[in-house]
């Protein structure tokens, strides 16, 4: 994965993660309005006394039951909002976990990837330091032993080839 698609699917899981908690913060607040919805509800019922509403001139029946049922109304609005932002939390929930865990799989196989090229790397160099060395011996008997070094030359031909082709599957690889 290219840097830039990493940075970008961290911004991202950022992103999801501050709105995951504004959704915490809302739904606290919701929660804290429809109890206080109840506890109205509560207080007012409770508060007229039986004898109040009997010998009350006014008609406190429908002036209460337009109170409950604006607070009642009130609540159901709260608790519909709540649900929907429940849904929105989990998808966000879901969205995070499965990002969270692709960016911790890239960090991995970056990790071994990483490790992968400092051995192919190494183990090219050592190689070509082999192949320089054989190389600058063949040199030194060419005239007096030219089979020797005809030879030699063939096994510094294959080893170049294998690393040649070692290098192409890399590249293969990475493109």
């Amino acid at each position: 994965m290219r840097f830039e698609d990493y940075d970008m699917l961290s911004s991202i899981l950022n992103e999801f993660c501050r709105e995951k908690s504004d959704l915490e913060v809302q739904i606290e607040h919701n929660l804290k309005c429809m109890k206080m919805a109840d506890v109205y509800m509560d207080s007012y019922v409770d508060s007229l006394s039986d004898d109040f509403k009997i010998f009350s001139p006014r008609r406190t029946d429908t002036e209460e039951k337009r109170r409950i049922d604006n607070v009642s109304k009130e609540k159901a609005a709260y608790e519909e909002i709540n649900k929907k932002l429940l849904e929105r939390k989990d998808i966000l929930i879901d969205y995070v976990e499965k990002l969270e865990n692709l960016l911790k799989y890239e960090r991995v196989d970056d990790t071994e990837k990483n490790e992968y090229v400092e051995n192919m790397w190494s183990d090219t160099i050592l190689n070509l330091d082999t192949l320089v060395q054989r190389m600058e011996v063949c040199c030194s008997y060419i005239e007096k032993k030219p089979v020797q070094a005809k030879q030699d030359f063939i096994v510094i031909g294959r080893y170049l080839k294998e690393i040649t082709y070692k290098l192409r599957d890399y590249m293969k690889g990475k493109i």
